[in-house]
């Protein structure tokens, strides 16, 4: 946070919540009044379930954020990659 506050033209945040929280939709609509904060990114583990992306829980995600203008990143679990283990495969 405190490189974003130094050098703002240089740093920025890509912000996350707890998908389950109660204030999630509020939480997304006025996340970009952070200084800094660029967009959110979700990991999916334990607390936030893969199946979440494709059974509803997180329909209301999409349109909120597409609304409030707000870039999104998600990644499944690192075991869930189904990627060999040798880094080298990402260079092909």
């Amino acid at each position: 946070m405190e490189a974003v506050r130094k050098y703002p033209d240089r740093f920025r945040i890509m912000g996350w919540f707890y998908l389950d929280d109660p204030q999630g939709r509020d939480l997304l609509a006025h996340c970009k009044e952070r200084s800094g904060m660029v967009g959110l990114r979700f990991y999916f583990n334990e607390r936030h379930k893969r199946e979440w992306m494709t059974e509803g829980t997180l329909d209301w995600l999409w349109p909120t954020a597409e609304r409030a203008g707000v870039p999104r990143s998600s990644s499944p679990r690192s075991d869930d990659w189904n990627c060999p283990s040798d880094p080298t495969w990402a260079q092909q």
